[in-house]
Formats: structure tokens, C-alpha cells, sequence
């Protein structure tokens, strides 16, 4: 897990599930945009961390309304102050991508751009995944 900008967490399901690591670092709202994954909501209930999911599959056939809600949510948690951790189950795919349209829209870049700015802290970041063809809705 690694913090990208200001209240903004990256990471994959093991991170988003270490209840005792999101505690220790103030994260109060988990946004998982995996499409199959189903933590147990309870452990989020508990410990007053605020889970929220948009499921988007690894393959360049998501909706290009459900990616933009993702990239509003996140946008929307962060400017609200909450200290968000966004996951995928690798954390290279998804949740990447999701960070890097959330950072091509609040600094007025390029997704290219975007990504470097990402990379320079998430180098894990694979821009070359099964979302790449979902890429060109978004340049």
C-alpha cells in the first residue's frame, strides 16, 4: 500500500483487508473497484471504516458511466476528507487506472501524464493492462 497524494491510499484486496494497517494509518473509507471481491463488510462496520465497491472487471468491456461514477466517488471522498485506500486484487490494474483518471482530472493533464505522475510513486502501475483499450474513452 502506498500513499499516491494527499488522502489518497493505493493497494490491492491484502491491504484493504489488514483492518489493524487502515486503523494505524487513519483510513476511514476502503473503495474496492475489484469486480468479484467480497470482504466481509462487518470487520469494516467495526472498526468505522466506511466500505464502498464499483465493480470493475479487468478486461476493457466496462462501462465507461461506471468508471467515470468510480473516478466521481473517489473524487468526491477526497475532497471531503476522508483518507481513502482504493484496491483491486493486484493493485496494478484497476484501481491504478481508476487513480490515474482521478489525477488527470484534478490536475488538468494528459492520461499519459497522469500516469507518470503515478508511476513516480505506484511504479507498479500497469498501464498496459486489459484496460488499456478502455484508455482511449478517457485521453
Amino acid at each position: 500500500m502506498k500513499q499516491v497524494i494527499h488522502n489518497l491510499w493505493l493497494g490491492d484486496y491484502s491491504h484493504a483487508t489488514d483492518i489493524e494497517r487502515l486503523k494505524e494509518l487513519g483510513i476511514t473509507t476502503v473503495m474496492n473497484v475489484g469486480y468479484s471481491l467480497n470482504p466481509d463488510k462487518k470487520q469494516y462496520i467495526d472498526a468505522k471504516i466506511r466500505y464502498f465497491k464499483v465493480g470493475l472487471k479487468d478486461e476493457p468491456n466496462n462501462s465507461p458511466q461506471l468508471i467515470r461514477f468510480a473516478v466521481k466517488a473517489l473524487k468526491s471522498f477526497i475532497t471531503h476528507g476522508e483518507k481513502t485506500l482504493i484496491h483491486c486484487a493486484s493493485g496494478l490494474s484497476r484501481s491504478p487506472f481508476v487513480v490515474a483518471l482521478y489525477i488527470k482530472e484534478t490536475h488538468e493533464c494528459t492520461l499519459d501524464e497522469a500516469y507518470d505522475i503515478l508511476k513516480g510513486v505506484y511504479p507498479q502501475a500497469d498501464e498496459e493492462s486489459p484496460l488499456k483499450f478502455t484508455r482511449g474513452l478517457f485521453k
